[in-house]
């Protein structure tokens, strides 16, 4: 999925997007992680479409700092619905990392396939994009403004 492909890249701290680590450190502060060091937020790493270690389900971004052994990870949906126990599987296959789970939405909405007991997060693209705006920067690349404005359109936040 594209979308999230261009949102794991503009996450990931040394992109030529020119963001560094700004728009991670927002995400990760929306989400709750205000105490980690710079130093644990510009040694992440971000994948895309992680598949499990069973190869049965795959993660959409998954995101690891290696310093603070903290791992979040996003399920996105951008026109898709979920498959039959999507989010049930994603939190028990990679229950090892203890993962803040994240479900990605238009509307922000809670999934409906995990379990009683799975802390999932509902955030919604116009989240995202408010948090774009944000660390608005020069700095950014075309392609990562194009990015961003896109995002905007899509989430319902477009500016101007």
């Amino acid at each position: 999925m594209r979308l999230c492909a261009g949102l794991a890249w503009l996450l990931t701290p040394d992109g030529w997007h020119g963001l560094g680590t700004t728009l991670l450190r927002a995400l990760l502060d929306e989400l709750g992680f205000t105490a980690l060091e710079e130093a644990d937020v510009a040694g992440a790493s971000v994948v895309t479409e992680e598949w499990s270690t069973d190869n049965t389900t795959r993660a959409d971004i998954v995101v690891r700092l290696p310093q603070s052994a903290t791992t979040v990870l996003v399920e996105a949906k951008v026109w898709a619905g979920e498959q039959p126990n999507q989010c049930q599987r994603l939190a028990e296959l990679w229950a090892s990392e203890s993962p803040t789970l994240v479900f990605l939405t238009r509307t922000g909405s809670q999934p409906l396939t995990a379990r009683e007991g799975d802390h999932w997060i509902p955030l919604a693209w116009a989240s995202v994009a408010r948090l774009m705006h944000q660390v608005d920067a020069p700095s950014w690349s075309p392609g990562a403004r194009e990015l961003r404005e896109t995002i905007e359109v899509y989430g319902g936040t477009a500016h101007g």
